[in-house]
């Protein structure tokens, strides 16, 4: 069975920091002082996009096994009434590798929830595609 994430900071010496103009002392930058990059800033758009229309949205969400191994990556996980839409989100248009992930992902996660829907959103197009296979 796959569980979600917990992320967990964990604390580096300060000499130790791998940004030079963050003044905090964690492996995992805080949001104010990294850049983001172009895939996370289209994660964060889609989810603006869609958040009025589901109870729960879950981004970049690891599922791991039994075993604490890491399964697969959820860009996005949104939950409405108990039932799960996933949305894969690509800087270019990449549908046969979206509905590659999405397939593993609908696996993954049927075992415990019930999958509506699959979505593929090419950030450069900006515009969500519902998956059918």
């Amino acid at each position: 069975m796959a569980l979600f994430e917990k992320r967990k900071l964990v604390k580096l010496q300060p000499r130790e920091n791998p940004l030079s103009n963050c003044s905090h002392n964690y492996k995992i930058a805080c949001e104010n002082c990294r850049r983001q990059s172009k895939h996370e800033n289209y994660v964060a758009m889609l989810q603006k996009i869609i958040e009025e229309e589901y109870d729960e949205i879950m981004a970049n969400t690891k599922l791991f096994s039994s075993r604490n191994k890491v399964m697969a990556e959820a860009d996005l996980i949104a939950i409405k009434n108990g039932v799960v839409d996933i949305y894969e989100v690509k800087c270019s248009y990449r549908p046969t590798k979206a509905k590659k992930q999405l397939a593993r992902l609908r696996r993954l996660l049927s075992q415990k929830y019930r999958v509506r829907n699959l979505y593929f959103f090419p950030g450069n197009m900006e515009q969500i595609i519902l998956l059918n296979f």
